[in-house]
């Protein structure tokens, strides 16, 4: 059955990066405020925050078991770096135009966690 054996192909491991990253940008010299944040995702999404440690600088804290860092980025993000993922942003055609002239951003990691991959996202 030499010709069936061709559909039981081993499976293969997808290598996928374990940390999830995010930058909000920010207008006018805005920034992250830490105890905002926290206090937003304690209110609104109901989620349990713990070890919370840093300030407006760099901060990190768990989330549900999974540990978040944050850092404040004092400069613009290239506008390459911009250019190159607006253009996937179907649901905001308007992204360049709208990120022009922005001052900051912050960089948000989720380090590698136990949970799925819908759960951190």
């Amino acid at each position: 059955m030499p010709f069936f054996n061709f559909f039981k192909k081993e499976k293969q491991e997808i290598k996928q990066s374990d940390i999830l990253l995010a930058m909000p940008i920010f207008k006018d010299d805005s920034r992250y405020q830490l105890d905002k944040v926290i206090d937003n995702l304690k209110t609104f999404w109901n989620l349990n925050i713990t070890d919370i440690a840093g300030d407006d600088e760099v901060a990190s804290f768990n989330i549900n078991g999974e540990s978040i860092a944050l850092a404040n980025m004092p400069v613009p993000v290239p506008n390459g770096d911009i250019e190159g993922t607006a253009q996937y942003a179907y649901n905001w055609p308007s992204a360049l135009e709208d990120l022009d002239g922005h001052t900051g951003h912050a960089i948000v990691s989720i380090m590698a966690g136990q949970k799925s991959p819908v759960e951190r996202f």
